[in-house]
């Protein structure tokens, strides 16, 4: 008769081979082992904690004028702006520094998708100014209206429509979404030759607004009468200077508390009709 052999460690029940009790002892140490770690783990500790100090997100820093100091989280880094690396995921707060020039405190969330983008233009004591002489400003030319304005040579003009010409500072550093016209000229009718302050009283707003609440000045532009008026309110409240002539209200626009209102004050004395 024809027996099988079969060995005698395939025979022996499980629970009495060697491979088996070291398989146990091994799962035994790493469920010790993490149930001490959960136990005695830090407050607030979390995996995503580990997770995110491992990713890295990338920041970009762009500044007018260039060649600032970069502060990160308190420690100085050796590239001077424009500036590209990399910092962990998270929250950090950035400072720049350029001599002669206000710091700039900015905080930033870095992530995986995107860069963190800084885009800073420095001021001194709050504005920005410029380095150039009225007398060596550009001049703009409006045939329709009949003015003519000088301006920086850093700022380029949108002039496509004669009734609306924008100025924009091509060397500003832009936050995405900031507001970029640095001046803004408006030709309304006039047909009355109203005087500046009249035009402002005449206007159907007037009788609605809160005139304790508008700030108001008279002052001269050019040589000629002319009246500013700021308002508190609207999606995006104006300076606003009023120059009247030729049949026409001229209003010269700029965001209120913008930094370049220095340079505003210097272009609006160069406003002059013909």
């Amino acid at each position: 008769m024809n027996t099988k052999h079969i060995p005698s460690q395939a025979r022996r029940p499980l629970y009495k081979r060697k491979k088996f009790w070291v398989a146990v002892a091994l799962a035994t140490l790493v469920a010790v082992g993490l149930a001490t770690f959960f136990l005695t783990r830090p407050a607030g500790f979390s995996l995503d904690a580990i997770t995110n100090q491992k990713q890295m997100g990338k920041v970009e820093i762009y500044t007018s004028p260039q060649k600032a100091t970069v502060i990160l989280d308190g420690k100085q880094r050796q590239e001077k702006s424009p500036a590209k690396f990399s910092t962990p995921l998270g929250r950090h707060t950035v400072v720049l520094k350029l001599s002669g020039y206000d710091d700039a405190t900015i905080p930033i969330d870095v992530v995986a998708s995107n860069p963190a983008i800084i885009e800073q233009t420095f001021t001194k004591q709050g504005k920005i100014t410029v380095d150039q002489k009225p007398s060596e400003f550009k001049t703009y030319t409006n045939d329709k209206y009949k003015y003519r304005i000088r301006y920086p040579s850093s700022w380029e003009v949108d002039g496509k429509s004669p009734d609306v010409v924008n100025f924009f500072n091509q060397d500003r550093a832009q936050h995405p979404g900031e507001e970029q016209t640095s001046l803004a000229i408006l030709a309304q009718p006039n047909p009355s030759n109203l005087s500046p302050a009249d035009w402002y009283k005449a206007r159907p707003e007037y009788a609605q607004e809160d005139q304790s609440q508008i700030k108001t000045r008279e002052l001269t532009v050019g040589g000629s009468p002319a009246f500013q008026f700021e308002t508190p309110y609207g999606f995006l409240p104006y300076l606003n200077t009023v120059v009247t002539g030729n049949g026409q209200t001229f209003l010269l626009q700029q965001i209120q508390e913008s930094p370049e209102r220095a340079t505003y004050d210097q272009v609006i004395q160069t406003f002059t009709l013909f």
